[in-house]
């Protein structure tokens, strides 16, 4: 941490590749996000999947976009029910 006098506070962050910067907040979803990570890098099963995960970022996009021009976003599913889960 550098105190300086013409920024304030001020945290460096680190220059070594995957060194673990812990004083910057990662948010709510950092234990999701370091979950997810750890999934891809090991080739182990995550907890949601790919198809899901991208249904939740297209909500959080639309949310931002309607945020900024101030009317709502037509989420039309990019997706159709397997067989299996529409018997289910």
């Amino acid at each position: 941490m550098l105190n300086r006098m013409d920024g304030g506070v001020v945290f460096p962050l680190s220059t070594m590749p995957g060194e673990r910067v812990g004083h910057v907040y990662a948010g709510p979803m950092a234990g999701e996000t370091d979950h997810f990570l750890e999934g891809v890098a090991r080739g182990t099963p995550v907890l949601v999947p790919a198809t899901e995960a991208r249904e939740v970022m297209q909500v959080y996009l639309a949310a931002d976009e309607s945020a900024e021009t101030g009317h709502p976003i037509d989420l039309a599913p990019s997706w159709q029910p397997s067989q299996t889960a529409a018997t289910l």
